[in-house]
């Protein structure tokens, strides 16, 4: 039998993602990539900074981002961008949002990309 996940406080549609990005600047909202550098080098999220979670150094490099900026975070699928603001959560940010089904999704939905060429 299959799990459903619950929807997360933080979770929001591709479509409403992008509409912060469209209507915030770049100095009061952060787009965080939680994904592997091979995965960000392949697409990405226009102007999306990236920090692997499964890096060791993880929780050291959250904690050196602005708490009081505004964030997006996401990954391939959800999953971890979604553990990755429980973390942020703890170290005390407290603006944080989750682009439900991750970059997947984000691309299902014709949202723009950032492509590497060399590899399509």
């Amino acid at each position: 039998m299959f799990k459903i996940r619950r929807n997360d406080k933080n979770d929001i549609k591709p479509e409403e993602a992008r509409e912060l990005i469209n209507t915030n600047n770049k100095e009061s909202l952060i787009i965080l990539d939680v994904r592997t550098p091979k995965e960000y080098n392949e697409s990405h999220i226009e102007n999306s900074m990236n920090i692997n979670y499964k890096s060791k150094d993880f929780k050291e490099e959250i904690e050196n981002l602005d708490k009081n900026k505004k964030y997006i975070v996401y990954c391939h699928s959800g999953r971890r961008s979604s553990d990755a603001i429980k973390i942020m959560e703890k170290s005390g940010f407290t603006d944080l949002k989750n682009i439900s089904g991750g970059i997947s999704t984000w691309k299902k939905n014709h949202c723009p990309i950032v492509q590497n060429l060399k590899n399509i």
